[in-house]
């Protein structure tokens, strides 16, 4: 036997067969490595793809809510769907005033039903003691789906309320599109839009009180860029007309999609509190899907006020100019929903021990 060669004994020619033998076991010892080795890479991507899927789609049961017994011809509270689904890209206009043509139907006696803006409006100018609580869902939603979901958060909403609510939640198109990082880019765009159109429904509302709203994950960002709208703001250059000036808000957001200097005095939504009395944000230092955030631009590289907290806020007190600390004052409040896990599922956050905080933020409580 020769001396050793990079590890391995070199033997004469006589025993070429060993070697290929040898060699043959190695190769097929290689061969299925590299199998395991790609399958292994393959179980990891298809469990990155399950936990963003899973991130904002109900469960395959959805729990058994009956939120219809909520808001039927017996009860003082209501439950409305409005949906810019049907709406395309709206060109920018300066100061509009104008709501766009929504469809709007109101969930009675367990059944949807076709209603109007008109008529919304109408209960609400009728009833503006009434709280008016807006829900916004995250993104990977069909229309079925956020459905489902708006009745889950309705229904969790109302064992803390105290007097009459009128829910409305707004549903946007955000049906998951091919290929992960194309849908994630596109409804980036899209949340502006869909922003815009809220902050359109928003400033025909009358209230008497603080108008409740509530945002998840890419929800919350257009919950957000909304408020700032609202506040006076522009995003992507929108605007909307002046908002009612007695008209105030209280928001809650839980893992919200949105840089977390996003609401600092020179943030994209620098505007967003001014109107707002209490701002209670919910975020989770071990989300999986918000961790990889900054892959959404690749330049500022922003980290998500729903992984790690919102820092700087603008409009808060004279004091509050420094991006650099994470907010905590008696107008806004944080929690770290670590407890929950490594998740980004909606109905996750739902069991946050700090959601009824955030649920009894939007009633006023």
């Amino acid at each position: 036997m020769e001396p050793l060669q990079n590890g391995l004994a070199a033997v004469s020619p006589c025993n070429s067969l060993p070697i290929r033998s040898y060699c043959g076991r190695w190769r097929l010892l290689a061969f299925a490595c590299w199998n395991a080795a790609s399958i292994a890479l393959i179980c990891a991507v298809c469990v990155v793809q399950a936990t963003n899927s899973r991130a904002d789609e109900p469960p395959t049961e959805a729990p058994n809510v009956d939120a219809s017994a909520a808001s039927g011809p017996g009860s003082q509270h209501s439950f409305w769907e409005v949906s810019s689904r049907c709406l395309g890209v709206c060109t920018p206009r300066q100061g509009s005033c104008e709501l766009p043509g929504f469809t709007v139907t109101r969930c009675a006696e367990g059944l949807w039903q076709p209603s109007s803006v008109n008529a919304l409006l109408e209960h609400n100018r009728a009833t503006p003691a009434k709280r008016i609580v807006i829900y916004v869902h995250g993104n990977w939603m069909t229309h079925a789906n956020a459905r489902s979901r708006a009745r889950v958060v309705y229904s969790n909403l109302l064992k803390y309320a105290a007097e009459p609510v009128t829910f409305i939640a707004f549903s946007w198109p955000s049906e998951q599109q091919r290929g992960f990082a194309r849908d994630v880019f596109a409804k980036k765009d899209r949340t502006e839009i869909d922003a815009y159109y809220l902050a359109l429904l928003i400033s025909s509302l009358q209230s008497e009180q603080s108008v409740g709203v509530l945002g998840f994950s890419f929800g919350g960002r257009v919950v957000a860029a909304a408020l700032h709208m609202v506040g006076g703001g522009k995003v992507a250059d929108r605007d909307i007309c002046q908002c009612p000036t007695d008209l105030c808000f209280r928001l809650s957001l839980y893992a919200p999609a949105f840089d977390r200097t996003a609401l600092s005095a020179s943030g994209t939504y620098c505007r967003a509190l001014i109107r707002v009395e209490s701002t209670v944000n919910l975020y989770n230092s071990a989300d999986p899907v918000l961790r990889r955030f900054k892959y959404i631009d690749r330049s500022s590289k922003p980290i998500a006020a729903g992984f790690a907290g919102i820092l700087g806020a603008a409009n808060l007190r004279p004091d509050t100019g420094d991006a650099t600390r994470l907010v905590d004052t008696p107008r806004i409040v944080q929690y770290d929903c670590c407890n929950i896990g490594r998740t980004h599922y909606e109905l996750d956050y739902q069991r946050c021990s700090a959601m009824p905080i955030a649920l009894k933020n939007v009633l006023g409580l």
